[in-house]
């Protein structure tokens, strides 16, 4: 990526501290069935993007339960 180039993404997010936990713990294994993945925090986006050189920018909610990250590389912020 340049130094200017910026990583956006459209996920769904799991609350930091889910409400009902049996429902979180069903959709990380629907997920990791079906989609082969689960859903994450918003902390552990931010830890994966420092693991590929990229810093989180900025987080907005869009849509219940989505959110639009962007990421930037790790010296452009």
């Amino acid at each position: 990526m340049k130094q200017t180039s910026r990583l956006l993404a459209i996920e769904r997010q799991n609350p930091q501290h889910a409400a009902d936990g049996a429902a979180t713990v069903m959709m990380d294994l629907h997920m990791m069935a079906v989609q082969g993945g689960r859903e994450r925090t918003q902390a552990e986006f931010d830890a994966l993007a420092r693991c590929c050189g990229l810093v989180a920018v900025q987080a907005r909610k869009i849509e219940e339960g989505f959110w639009l990250m962007e990421f930037a590389p790790s010296s452009a912020a």
